[in-house]
C-alpha cells in the first residue's frame, strides 16, 4: 500500500522536475518506461523545453520503445514549432507640437477646428506622414486615423510631406474644415499630399475612422 502511495506522488510530480531540465528522446522513453499515461507525457513535452530527434531513424527508435503515436505527434510539433519572437519596446511617439500662434490680423482668442485624416489604405499603411500648419509640425497620421486641432482663426498655410501640395486657406473662428491626406505615386516613392474637402464630405468619411 505504501509503494502504490509513493508511485501515484511520483506520478503526480514527475512533470514538475522533468519541467527543470531539457527534454530529448531518453527523457521520453524513461517516462514510458515509468508508466506515465500519454496525456501526461504530452503535457510535460509541451511545459518543458527539448531537444528532440525527429529524424526517421529517431521516430523509428520511439515507436520501438514503446513511445504511442500520440507523443510521438507532440513531440515533432514541440520540435517544429517556431521560437517566441523576443519583447520589443515600444517606439516612441513625439508629442504633438502646439497650434500654431494666430498671424497678423487674425482674430486673437478665437479658433476654428481643422481635421486631418486619411483612409485605411495598404499601399503605404506603414508610413506616417507629418502635417504642417505655417511650417510647425502638428503631428503624424496614422493609417485609417484622424487628427483633430483648434487653430487660431486668420489665413494658414497647410500641407503634409510634400509642401508643394497643400493649401492656404482664411479660416473662420467656430466653423470646421477637413483636409485629407492620401499618397501620390512617385517615381522612386510616393508621398502624401493634402487636399481639402467639403465639410459634409469630411465628416461623413472621418467616421469611419479611428482618433
Amino acid at each position: 500500500m505504501r509503494k502504490c502511495f509513493f508511485a501515484l506522488v511520483f506520478l503526480a510530480f514527475c512533470p514538475l522536475l522533468v519541467a527543470q531540465q531539457a527534454m530529448n528522446n531518453d527523457s521520453i522513453v524513461k517516462l514510458v518506461k515509468a508508466g506515465l499515461s500519454d496525456d501526461l507525457i504530452v503535457s510535460t513535452v509541451n511545459a518543458s523545453p527539448g531537444t528532440y530527434d525527429t529524424s526517421a531513424d529517431g521516430i523509428i527508435a520511439l515507436k520501438t520503445a514503446g513511445v504511442s503515436d500520440k507523443v510521438v505527434a507532440a513531440i515533432v510539433a514541440k520540435a517544429t514549432a517556431p521560437p517566441p519572437a523576443p519583447a520589443t519596446a515600444p517606439a516612441a511617439v513625439p508629442a504633438p507640437a502646439p497650434a500654431p500662434e494666430p498671424k497678423a490680423g487674425a482674430q486673437v482668442g478665437t479658433t476654428a477646428t481643422v481635421h486631418f485624416y486619411r483612409f485605411k489604405e495598404f499601399v503605404g499603411s506603414v508610413l506616417k506622414p507629418s502635417v504642417y500648419c505655417d511650417g510647425i509640425q502638428l503631428g503624424r497620421l496614422e493609417n485609417g486615423h484622424y487628427m483633430d486641432f483648434q487653430i487660431a482663426a486668420g489665413k494658414h498655410t497647410f500641407y503634409a510631406d510634400d509642401k508643394g501640395a497643400g493649401a492656404t486657406i482664411t479660416i473662420e473662428a467656430g466653423k470646421e474644415y477637413y483636409m485629407r491626406a492620401y499618397v501620390q505615386p512617385g517615381f522612386w516613392k510616393g508621398h502624401f499630399v493634402l487636399t481639402m474637402v467639403m465639410p459634409e464630405q469630411g465628416k461623413y468619411e472621418t467616421a469611419m475612422l479611428k482618433p
